[in-house]
């Protein structure tokens, strides 16, 4: 952590991601489900998904967020959610 003046700290990225995900991980130890709609589903030639998530409220957007599924995992989810529900992850 680095000190900008006596009344502001800054953070590298680095050490903010760190603290991001140590206070996640804190709030939430076990896995956990997020309940979601995909707004947006890109794949790019090496197979990992690029995801937009929302959360509507009506049709107003109250929650949006970006995602990413590797390509090892997107292929066994990609395979395991099409034939539990007959159609494509979109």
């Amino acid at each position: 952590m680095q000190n900008i003046s006596q009344d502001r700290q800054a953070f590298t990225l680095r050490e903010l991601n760190g603290a991001v995900r140590f206070a996640i991980g804190q709030a939430f130890p076990d896995a956990l489900w997020v309940i979601a709609e995909i707004a947006e589903a890109k794949c790019n030639q090496r197979g990992h998904c690029y995801l937009e998530l929302v959360e509507k409220d009506d049709a107003k957007i109250i929650a949006l967020t970006k995602a990413t599924i590797w390509a090892y995992d997107y292929r066994k989810l990609c395979h395991k959610f099409e034939s539990q529900i007959g159609e494509s992850l979109r």
